[in-house]
């Protein structure tokens, strides 16, 4: 139908669908998220889980798919960078911990359960660990419940 009415050919209904909702229509921004919609889509995230159009009418001319990519992918991005701060750093072995690598998904439960608060892992080194707290809370969700 697509090919004989409109003379589109290689690419299904469907698919010409999601490349207008997602590139196409001129009301999508295309810059670069920013750091106030990075905390909004974080925080949104502990809300609404992966509901991505729940998350996407709050960042007018974001679409759905935009804000689960840039979720994943920097979600992705902090945890290497937290997870090789902590093993370059020996975070475990500086504080007795009794596992061989720490990583951020075993650094949380500990902070939550309040056997090693962030602020002993930023003194191992202020520099590398400067951020630690701030990200590690818009990443996991420290609410109680």
């Amino acid at each position: 139908m697509l090919k004989d009415d409109y003379h589109i050919s290689g690419r299904t209904g469907k698919q010409c669908r999601e490349r207008w909702h997602n590139h196409l229509d001129p009301l999508i921004k295309k810059s670069p998220i920013n750091d106030e919609e990075e905390i909004i889509i974080f925080d949104a995230h502990k809300v609404y889980g992966n509901k991505w159009a729940d998350i996407a009418k709050l960042l007018e001319g974001r679409s759905d798919n935009c804000i689960k990519n840039y979720y994943y992918s920097t979600l992705r991005k902090h945890i290497r960078r937290i997870n090789k701060s902590l093993k370059q750093c020996q975070v475990a072995k500086q504080l007795n911990l009794k596992v061989k690598t720490l990583t951020a998904d075993i650094l949380f439960p500990l902070v939550k359960e309040g056997k090693i608060s962030y602020s002993q892992v930023k003194n191992i080194d202020p520099k590398k660990f400067e951020d630690l707290e701030h990200t590690m809370r818009m990443i996991f969700n420290h609410e109680d419940g």
